[in-house]
């Protein structure tokens, strides 16, 4: 009987794991610099208070008389127009960055690898409707690109979304693109282009004046109240009599009777908006109570962004949206102030206010705190009433 010839055993590789390791990152220059620059931001966000020269220009600090100061051995990359100093909050700003990263991964763990994995396993109609999907996607980049910029400013997606929001209510006849143009009634200049919305090709293009003039006024509103909270009760004191304005403003504008006689465009759906102003002012001076000057608390980014997003929101539903400056007055002045002086100091390198915001100005100037922020509310209520007085002077 012949036997079977024995097989060889298999030899393993004689080439040592970590040989094989070094081999393979030497051939992956690209995948050892991203890996160092990924180490390097990790390092930098664990050590941020270690590692800034001033920790507390991270947050909302401000320095009067160190404003856009050029880069200098005190302050490497300069300062900004508050007088923080840029490294530390470039320091502190890697800190984002690999939060990012995880929810990035997160995101695509929990839809795309279950979207994959049932449209190879199932196949058919499912896997045909996933890459429809995703064919629809990838046909509108300008659109996912306006998306992508707008997830890093939040404003601008909620702005985004409003105006679609408001497109479809206007296609509908619940909603109306036109403007109403402070006293002139009879003057109401469409938004939308009509000739290209009826165009199979250039009906997207058709509303992209409203959406970008609706993102510039909600985001516009919400930064410019941003810029006002630099002194206790000055933003939310604002903000009282401007969602004062707006309450009044909107129940005559959800109103029959009073629509018809101001002859304003009457929108019944937009009568509910009334509760949510007068709410708005009702909490607002619930903490005005608390934020008085000295202040106990403090409103920051997250309460003046949402305020001044909520304000810009009901100004642009209830077609007030060239009245919001009016409304908002010394709102606008702060963001003026503001975009002037810089604008001053990178042409001129000359600055047209001792510091920016102007209410800071008017503190460099000698005035107290306090009647910086009585008079700046005398200015915003005064504003508030000229406003409400064009409903009659149109």
């Amino acid at each position: 009987m012949i036997e079977a010839p024995t097989p060889l055993p298999v030899q393993a590789s004689t080439i040592p794991r970590g040989e094989a390791l070094r081999r393979g990152l030497r051939d992956n220059p690209l995948l050892v610099a991203g890996a160092v620059m990924s180490l390097l931001v990790v390092l930098v966000a664990l050590f941020a208070p270690l590692l800034a020269p001033y920790p507390a220009d991270a947050g909302s600090a401000t320095h009067p008389f160190i404003v856009l100061h050029a880069p200098s051995a005190q302050h490497w990359f300069g300062t900004d127009n508050v007088g923080r100093d840029i490294l530390s909050r470039v320091i502190y700003g890697a800190r984002v960055s690999p939060v990012i990263a995880v929810f990035v991964l997160l995101i695509a763990c929990v839809i795309g690898i279950p979207l994959g994995a049932a449209a190879g396993y199932f196949g058919g109609w499912l896997d045909e409707a996933i890459m429809r999907v995703t064919d629809i996607f990838l046909a509108f980049p300008p659109l996912l690109l306006a998306l992508a910029f707008a997830a890093v400013l939040p404003p601008s997606l909620t702005s985004l979304i409003i105006a679609i929001l408001l497109i479809v209510l206007q296609t509908r006849g619940q909603y109306s693109t036109k403007l109403i143009v402070p006293f002139f009634k009879q003057f109401r200049p469409d938004l939308v282009i009509e000739n290209w919305a009826h165009n199979p090709h250039l009906w997207p293009l058709a509303f992209l004046p409203f959406v970008i003039f609706v993102c510039l006024v909600i985001v516009g509103s919400s930064n410019a109240v941003n810029l006002t909270d630099g002194l206790d009760g000055l933003a939310i004191g604002c903000t009282v009599i401007a969602a004062g304005a707006l309450t009044v403003l909107t129940y005559v504008s959800g109103h029959a009777t009073f629509a018809s006689y101001l002859e304003l465009q009457r929108m019944p759906q937009i009568g509910e908006l009334t509760i949510f102003c007068g709410a708005m002012v009702g909490s607002a001076i619930g903490f005005l109570w608390y934020n008085a000057h000295p202040a106990e608390v403090f409103m920051g980014d997250v309460g003046s962004l949402a305020l001044g997003g909520a304000i810009g929101t009901v100004a642009v539903m209830i077609k007030q949206e060239l009245l919001l400056p009016f409304i908002g007055g010394v709102f606008v002045i702060e963001a003026l102030s503001v975009i002037l002086q810089v604008a001053s100091y990178k042409l001129r390198k000359k600055r047209i206010f001792k510091m920016a915001p102007i209410h800071h100005h008017f503190e460099l100037l000698g005035w107290s705190e306090s009647k910086v922020i009585v008079r700046f509310w005398i200015a915003s209520l005064v504003f508030a009433l000229f406003a409400l007085t064009t409903l009659k002077l149109r």
